[in-house]
């Protein structure tokens, strides 16, 4: 958990889906998407965990967290 600098307000990050499995069947959704819908692979959701986990940290790093001032 982390508190506000004013100490007004309480934030809890949780994870959802780290118990989802990167099977045959989000494989088969990876592909459907790139070739029916021509989605660009680096946007889908569904993706093995390491890219994932690599984009999520990234995600908070630069929209979640503050990032420090340097002096």
């Amino acid at each position: 958990m982390f508190i506000s600098q004013d100490r007004k307000w309480l934030y809890q990050i949780s994870v959802i889906d780290y118990l989802q499995t990167f099977d045959r069947g989000k494989k088969m959704e990876v592909l459907a998407k790139r070739v029916f819908k021509n989605v660009d692979p680096t946007r889908l959701s569904a993706v093995p965990s390491d890219p994932y986990g690599n984009r999520f940290v990234e995600f908070m790093k630069n929209s979640v967290f503050e990032k420090p001032l340097e002096a």
